[in-house]
């Protein structure tokens, strides 16, 4: 099979608009040991390549994170690339093209606002308006781009058409530093007569955001900018000419929801005016859109005890409820939502707090339309109907998904059809909450960017899904909301606390570091940690100067192990030295950045924080640890899954701790009891560390509290407590009790890592590690990662008589580390589908036919793998690309 390339520019391979094109290719056919020596990478200003602008050609395996000088680039023009690789196989045709568009632009357009602002709605809220512009355009062979931003949220309609499938647009940034702005290919639509609408709501910029019921956080005017480029130049621009008209979405709130009168006209309030606002903060789109992913019709509708028609979706998403008019009762219908039952079985939104999660309807009776709200979305899986009739069917109604995330590149699947369910609330919980930026949770009055929550969730959040540019965006404003402080960095990003509360350590602020860190290894792309640095820095800086001593982190507000169950009921804080916890987080972090200043080529700045991290981990020891400098003065689970994470004790030590640990766990019934701080590291410690049976065993717990209770008790997304929703069907609290926060769904990495077994060796994927560990409660596991070079894969059997299966998919121009476990002393087979055969005698190996197509035979496992192959006779040996399938007995 012909070796041939697929090219994508940003992970995408189609029209992407972007200043920082970064391009990557798969090698796709060829035989096993698929390599690429060579590659010519060409870029043009037009897609017969007839006009080439830059070209470079490398003797190099390097396929991913390419990029183009800047200086070769011009603002608001398309350009293409194709790329030809030689193969240890031969030479590749030139891959199809890609195109980008530079959005960089010359604003000739002004900001404009209402002449005229309506009041009304829940809370006072402004009424959404519509801004409006007839203009002509030439017809013919032309390519016209609309850029359109908002001080508010948009959307844009032209010529009575959506001009793309994006939901809140321009999406949530900090917008006193910046505001992105769209760019959008309509030449489509572009008539000779054109009617350009554009409706303006207040979203995150000015509009109810926030616990404590706060507007106007980054401003009190709702402002829009929009140009139409026709071949490069600006054909119309807002300007005080545009009208401004008032329709029949009423009021639009994140929270609250929408309403929506269908009988209101459209009503001219006059002219738009100008408004004197800034145009430096405007910067091109920087991540992915919100958009639908899926639509779910529901399961059932019932009344419950108290007579409300309620609506169960069967799964918990973020987004709304679209319904078909055609069983309505009444010329005013509502549809309230919530996530879950009470005790008993009626409609609840109690934890949903002051957000009233509301959309209402004044319709026309049974008119045939569907509606649904455009400018809010809700954390739901009940929907309580008010105005319908009792013959409204299920078939009227249609679950909208959404989120930013829209490429799903990781897989995990067993026989046990509870784990699946588990591995399904992961996703869920994910998708529904990387909406514009990584929220705690999307249905109550919250929804912020916690910065805990997402960096203990990354490493998972980075196997199931493509979120390099998703996360890359967020990140943008950690500096500017340290800068405006002394270095500490907020709780939430974007700072709608304005300082309040900085500098919480213990997975919070080690965001600003780890979160860098993880995207790098990810995604092999350097560049973050580039952009990132400054931040990162000014994170480790500003906690160096707080303690007691330099080392310590032992002073300030802290938040320790969060929602932990080792002390009394109805507690936050957990029972873990909140000091402990900081001051670990600290010294994990500080050799995190050590790392990174060796990448970036800073060495005055690695030893610095070489040296910082000893005087840590000595301090760590001194302070928090029994005179046996293994045991922590305050005894806890989580205590001990971070002097293993963080690496706070000697290697020699480790072992010693992880026995420790898995003996607390029995001590506790076979149950945990961690927080946030520990949880998502608890069976990767016991792994690494020769206790995976612990881990496994905690996996398959099922009582409370445990992963799988909560399947048990329904759950169709992960929970913010353990016991969210308790055994007799009560409730752990109503005001904080969330049914949808991915946090304790970071056992996810865990069961790529360990159970299937597919590890990151060389940052991006390009050297992996395939080193499973079974355990005979699974019969099937199989795990696929679609990386920038192609599909890894880790599948493998285990039956009831111990016969083992394992089978490895390496994408080409990369090698994988392949481990099987097996029992010492034993003889076995291993036989690859071809006939290649190796004999295993005493635990040795001795190479036969397999060495045919390529295989490097180890005679010991790497140190950096050591941790994780625990048993005496596993053996490693290196794999090209191709498909393998080995099977023996596991004794």
């Amino acid at each position: 099979m012909k070796v041939h390339t697929i090219l994508r520019v940003n992970n995408k391979s189609d029209l992407v608009f972007t200043m920082q094109p970064m391009f990557s290719w798969k090698l796709i056919g060829g035989k096993r040991n698929l390599m690429q020596k060579q590659y010519a990478f060409v870029v043009a200003a037009d897609s017969n390549f007839e006009h080439v602008l830059w070209q470079t050609g490398r003797d190099s395996n390097q396929s991913s994170g390419i990029s183009v000088p800047m200086g070769q680039l011009l603002p608001a023009t398309r350009y293409y690339a194709r790329v030809q690789v030689i193969t240890n196989q031969g030479t590749t045709d030139w891959s199809e093209p890609v195109a980008w568009e530079d959005p960089r632009t010359d604003w000739q357009a002004d900001w404009i606002r209402p002449g005229t602002v309506r009041v009304g709605g829940p809370k006072k809220q402004k009424k959404p308006y519509i801004t409006k512009k007839i203009f002509k355009a030439e017809k013919g062979n032309h390519r016209a781009i609309l850029r359109l931003s908002a001080l508010g949220m948009y959307h844009a309609r032209l010529n009575g058409h959506d001009i793309s499938e994006d939901y809140f647009r321009p999406g949530f940034t900090d917008y006193n530093q910046r505001v992105q702005y769209q760019s959008y290919d309509v030449t489509n639509l572009l008539k000779a007569e054109n009617t350009l609408t554009i409706e303006v709501t207040e979203g995150w910029y000015s509009g109810l955001y926030g616990w404590w019921g706060a507007r106007e956080l980054f401003g009190s005017t709702n402002a829009v900018i929009c140009q139409l480029e026709v071949d490069g130049h600006v054909l119309v621009g807002t300007d005080a000419s545009w009208e401004q008209w008032y329709g029949p979405r009423q009021y639009a709130d994140l929270y609250n929801g929408e309403e929506y009168d269908a009988i209101a006209k459209l009503e001219k309030a006059g002219s738009m005016v100008p408004f004197p606002h800034s145009k430096t903060v405007l910067v091109p789109q920087e991540g992915p859109s919100v958009r639908i992913i899926k639509r779910l019709k529901p399961k059932k509708i019932f009344h419950d005890s108290i007579g409300n028609l309620v609506l169960d979706l069967g799964q918990n998403i973020a987004g709304w409820m679209a319904f078909k008019n055609q069983h309505v009762k009444q010329d005013t219908v509502t549809l309230t939502h919530g996530e879950v039952l009470d005790q008993a079985g009626n409609f609840f939104r109690a934890n949903i707090r002051a957000a009233e999660a509301k959309d209402t309807y004044h319709l026309h009776p049974n008119d045939g339309r569907t509606y649904q709200p455009q400018f809010t979305y809700h954390g739901f899986r009940y929907v309580k109907l008010t105005g319908f009739s009792d013959d409204v069917a299920l078939s009227d109604f249609t679950g909208v998904a959404i989120s930013s995330l829209q490429q799903q590149t990781g897989s995990f699947t067993t026989d046990n059809e509870k784990l699946n369910r588990l591995r399904d609330n992961i996703l869920w919980g994910q998708r529904d909450n990387f909406v514009e930026i990584p929220t705690d949770c999307p249905q109550r009055d919250e929804r912020a960017g916690w910065t805990a929550d997402a960096q203990v969730f990354m490493p998972t959040a980075n196997l199931n899904y493509d979120t390099q540019y998703f996360v890359k965006r967020w990140l943008r404003d950690f500096l500017p909301a340290q800068q405006a402080q002394d270095g500490s960095l907020p709780v939430v990003i974007p700072d709608i606390l304005r300082g309040g509360f900085n500098g919480t350590t213990g997975v919070w602020g080690d965001a600003a570091v780890l979160i860098p860190w993880y995207l790098f290894q990810t995604y092999g792309d350097i560049q973050v940690l580039r952009d990132q640095y400054s931040s990162m820095q000014a994170w480790i800086n500003y906690v160096r100067r707080q303690g007691t001593e330099e080392g310590l982190y032992n002073t300030g507000a802290q938040l320790g192990d969060w929602l932990a169950l080792d002390t009394p009921e109805g507690s936050y804080h957990g029972g873990t030295d909140q000091n402990f916890v900081a001051t670990a987080f600290f010294a994990w972090s500080t050799s995190v950045l050590a790392k990174t200043a060796w990448l970036l080529g800073k060495a005055a700045d690695a030893h610095d924080y070489e040296q910082l991290h000893v005087k840590i981990i000595k301090a760590v020891q001194r302070t928090f640890l029994q005179d046996d400098d293994v045991t922590p003065k305050k005894d806890t689970q989580t205590a001990n899954v971070l002097l293993l994470q963080c690496e706070l004790v000697s290697k020699e030590k480790q072992f010693t701790v992880a026995q420790h640990l898995a003996d607390l766990i029995m001590s506790n019934n076979g149950h945990l009891n961690t927080g946030f701080a520990g949880a998502p590291y608890l069976c990767t410690t016991l792994s690494a560390h020769g206790q995976t049976k612990a881990a496994y065993d905690l996996l398959f717990q099922e009582s409370y509290p445990s992963w799988l209770y909560e399947v048990n008790q329904g759950a169709t997304t992960m929970w913010e407590h353990w016991d969210s929703l308790k055994p007799d069907g009560s409730f752990w609290s109503d005001d904080m009790n969330s049914f949808n926060h991915y946090a304790y769904g970071s056992i996810g990495e865990w069961l790529y890592t360990i159970v299937a077994g597919i590890r990151i060796k060389k940052p991006g994927y390009q050297k992996s590690v395939i080193a499973p560990q079974p355990d005979r409660r699974l019969g099937y596991v199989q795990a696929k990662i679609d990386t920038a070079f192609g599909l890894l894969a880790s599948e493998w059997k285990l039956t009831d008589d111990g016969q083992f299966t394992l089978t490895v998919t390496i994408p080409a121009n990369t090698t994988a580390q392949v481990v099987l476990p097996i029992g010492a002393g034993q003889e076995d087979m291993v036989k690859s589908k071809v006939g290649d055969t190796v004999q295993f005698t005493n635990g040795q190996l001795i190479p036969k036919k397999l060495n045919s197509f390529g295989v490097q035979f180890q005679a010991a496992i790497p140190a950096d793998e050591k941790r994780y192959l625990v048993k005496k006779g596993d053996l490693g040996f290196i794999l090209g690309s191709g498909k393998y399938t080995f099977t023996y007995s596991l004794k």
